[in-house]
């Protein structure tokens, strides 16, 4: 494919998901959020009542990891974390009233901030936005990612062997 064409492509991309960073900024310093804490709760907001191990493997990272965002959000407040029903030693975490809340305040206002938008393009034009990015999600799902140099830890793998 044309390498003007996939730079292009990708700075729209990119651009169009800076959109919303002026809302997320905004949201870290009133609610002291970061992305990653919102992620978390939106994973929770998504299925109640997943395990730690679960909420890792659905955001890609460590299980430690989401143990610190846990213990901050249940802090503040916005999770709550209980014991299974069935394996004592299994923690499920769910949203509280307050966590529920802040999603709902984020949802309303990227959802009215992107309106905006959207009524300057026309049904049509986000239809077919809509379409396109469905599209994009289905073929990086079948794409197989390999990076096309070794990372620095592969090249200097077997070097003290």
């Amino acid at each position: 494919m044309d390498g003007a064409l996939v730079d292009r492509a990708l700075r729209a991309y990119g651009e169009a998901i800076n959109l919303v960073e002026p809302l997320r900024v905004r949201f870290w310093h009133d609610r002291r959020l970061t992305i990653a804490q919102i992620g978390l709760l939106f994973a929770v907001h998504q299925q109640d009542r997943l395990s730690v191990g679960e909420i890792a493997r659905e955001l890609h990272t460590r299980p430690a990891t989401v143990t610190g965002l846990v213990d901050r959000l249940d802090r503040a407040g916005y999770l709550s974390r209980e014991v299974d029903d069935v394996d004592r030693r299994v923690v499920r975490v769910s949203l509280t009233e307050p966590g529920r809340r802040v999603l709902e305040e984020i949802l309303t206002e990227g959802r009215a901030y992107l309106n905006r938008a959207f009524d300057v393009l026309g049904e049509a034009r986000v239809a077919a936005l809509a379409d396109l990015l469905a599209e994009l999600v289905e073929a990086s799902a079948t794409a197989n990612y390999e990076p096309s140099e070794p990372t620095p830890a592969q090249r200097t793998a077997g070097k003290d062997e």
